[in-house]
């Protein structure tokens, strides 16, 4: 350990400047603005995972998109109150009309209704909408906290979610579709994905249908005006830049029972505790003194990284609308016969007509692209006509190739991992643990980035100023906001087809009768 004598930098150092890191650093000094606390960045910018740049909406005018983290759920208690503070304005979608692609079938393209459960078939879409209850029942019980309270858990955790749809949905488009939510949801395959987790993720959610959804709730109900980087900036601006160090990776982290002192590749830095707030697999890359317990190593490595890359393309119109059609896609997810567009949605407002979505990259490609931007438009002007090959401006994002991130769009643990996973967060000395991967509610989102940061403020000042902290803060830091969970009357606000209503019917008296049936051993 290097002597004490060191000159302390700063009360609290936080490594990462990313959502949560600037969160923990922007609630630790609206309670107490006379401490100092120092933030490091590995990356020339701050942000973390959220990204924003102009892109042009007309011959001489351009607006801020998102090409990393996007949408909001109002449900995402510890992050409205965030934008509420920031001052930050939400923007909400243009309700949804038209048809929307489903791709789900490399031999054919299907327009369904503006329903995006619209299977072929009653039977199928009865399947599926049980199956949504069936999560819903079995995650009530798995929390991130206790995973481990309902029967078979430990088979879960070794099962995965691919076992899991083959196993209790027999219809083809039933099962692309669910694999078509974990992927979007996640960023990778049901296959690498323990049903234990995805439950837990699902309880953390409210169900697995707000992950899609575009109403009260969902995951992509609102994104903000200007690009969701917006918020570290404006947090930047709140505790002053001078106190962001970027473009300085940390490669060493030293503590005793007085101090942390921190290396990295620029400068000696010293302080009373330190909030670490980086993804996952970043952590491997600091030696620690004394060194991390071999369980969280041995988790850290198991962790399963996102490989989706975002794209944005702006228009002059908004020609889909014209032809019927929503401009949203569902996709396989697989580089295929039609692209290698996975997910699809109109971004459009302010009258700026724009398309955001996800490109599923192959593995099995020996060499991809250096940009699927041909072969993304090649496949919108398979489903909306060849207007799609002209676009004002087009951009892709490979999160896959951002330093010190490496993913896109969660970090999810491997097999028979759930035992110890709560261990992300669990501190260890004077070392605190933030990001989005830590929190209880909405993890892998902005939402539960905002938690964590929250949740290690809380545990900092817990320690360190006892008498800052009231019973509301921490309340506040564990609450979370129930959307009131109505999936068949949702679904029919999408269209009112008799079939979606006589589906919905029909699943009451489902659900009813499953009420007294044990879920767990079906």
């Amino acid at each position: 350990m290097y002597p004490s004598f060191l000159p302390n930098n700063a009360d609290i150092i936080i490594v990462g400047a990313g959502i949560s890191g600037m969160t923990a650093a922007f609630y630790i000094l609206e309670k107490e603005p006379t401490l100092t606390v120092l933030v490091l960045e590995a990356k020339q910018r701050i942000g973390g995972r959220t990204l924003s740049t102009p892109l042009r909406i007309d011959e001489n005018n351009f607006r801020s998109y998102d090409l990393g983290g996007q949408f909001i759920s109002s449900s995402q208690v510890h992050l409205s109150d965030l934008i509420h503070k920031l001052g930050l304005e939400l923007v909400r979608p243009l309700k949804k009309t038209g048809k929307t692609i489903w791709n789900l079938d490399k031999n054919k393209i299907t327009p369904v209704t503006e329903n995006p459960l619209d299977l072929k078939t009653l039977p199928e879409r009865l399947e599926l909408l049980k199956f949504f209850e069936k999560i819903y029942r079995m995650g009530k019980e798995v929390t991130l906290n206790n995973p481990h309270s309902i029967p078979n858990s430990k088979q879960l955790d070794m099962e995965s979610m691919e076992s899991f749809i083959k196993k209790h949905l027999s219809s083809a488009s039933a099962q692309n579709f669910m694999r078509h939510v974990i992927r979007t949801s996640c960023g990778i395959e049901p296959s690498q994905l323990t049903v234990l987790y995805y439950l837990a993720l699902c309880n953390a959610t409210d169900g697995a249908e707000n992950q899609f959804l575009l109403d009260d709730g969902g995951a992509k109900e609102l994104w903000i005006r200007g690009g969701a980087d917006s918020i570290c900036q404006r947090i930047a601006s709140s505790i002053g830049r001078d106190y962001i160090k970027v473009n300085d990776p940390v490669i060493e982290i030293l503590r005793d029972d007085f101090q942390v002192i921190i290396e990295t590749e620029n400068k000696t830095y010293t302080s009373k505790y330190v909030i670490i707030s980086i993804p996952p697999k970043e952590i491997l890359d600091i030696t620690f003194t004394p060194p991390l317990s071999s369980s969280r190593v041995n988790l850290l490595h198991a962790i399963d990284c996102g490989y989706l890359i975002k794209f944005v393309i702006t228009y002059e119109k908004a020609f889909w609308k014209e032809k019927g059609f929503s401009g949203d896609i569902v996709g396989c997810g697989k580089y295929g016969g039609h692209g290698p567009i996975h997910a699809c949605y109109d971004i459009t407002y302010d009258k700026w007509p724009a398309l955001t979505g996800y490109i599923a990259s192959n593995d099995a490609l020996e060499q991809p692209p250096e940009t699927y931007q041909q072969d993304v438009l090649s496949q919108l002007a398979k489903y909306f006509g060849d207007e799609a090959l002209h676009p004002l401006e087009y951009f892709e994002k490979s999160w896959l190739d951002e330093p010190y991130i490496y993913n896109c769009l969660m970090n999810c643990p491997g097999f028979s991992n759930m035992d110890i996973f709560h261990e992300l967060r669990r501190p260890v000395g004077r070392m605190f643990w933030a990001g989005t991967e830590t929190a209880t509610h909405w993890n892998g989102y902005m939402g539960g980035a905002v938690q964590a940061g929250y949740r290690a403020a809380i545990e900092v000042l817990y320690d360190f100023r006892p008498q800052l902290l009231t019973i509301e803060d921490i309340h506040f830091v564990n609450s979370r906001k129930q959307r009131k969970r109505k999936l068949t009357t949702t679904l029919i606000a999408y269209g009112t087809d008799w079939k979606v209503i006589l589906s919905a019917i029909i699943l009451l008296g489902v659900v009813v009768y499953n009420r007294r049936k044990v879920f767990y051993n079906n």
